[in-house]
């Protein structure tokens, strides 16, 4: 039996980048496209990562995924590093009593369809 794999177009993440937009015109450019690209990728993946917000960081370059992973929050930071053309993940475990942050992952030169697969290995150590 053949096995169907799905593979996105640029047509369906950019459909999905003007519709972010025209709801959200708080995010740019950039930041929609790295939330397009998650959810072609994986529709499911505010539910999977247990998504609470989606913040802008990054001057407009990169987006927070708010976590909540049992009783740990996690930060994920996304940021798109332009002229390179790749993403820099950056994990911070958040200390809500002490409101203190530690860097528990930081990996550089990801591939937009590397998001996932490195995103989900930060949330395993966790």
């Amino acid at each position: 039996m053949k096995k169907l794999v799905f593979r996105p177009s640029l047509e369906d993440v950019q459909k999905l980048v003007e519709g972010i937009l025209r709801k959200h015109p708080e995010y740019t450019e950039y930041q929609a496209n790295i939330i397009g690209q998650l959810y072609v990728f994986n529709p499911f993946f505010i539910q999977e990562y247990n998504v609470k917000a989606i913040l802008n960081i990054k001057d407009g370059y990169g987006i927070r995924l708010h976590t909540k992973q049992g009783k740990k929050t996690v930060n994920i930071d996304i940021i798109y590093v332009v002229g390179q053309d790749l993403y820099e993940v950056v994990a911070h475990e958040v200390d809500a009593v002490k409101t203190e942050t530690k860097q528990i992952a930081k990996i550089e030169m990801v591939f937009f369809d590397q998001l996932h697969e490195v995103i989900r290995k930060i949330l395993r150590g966790v």
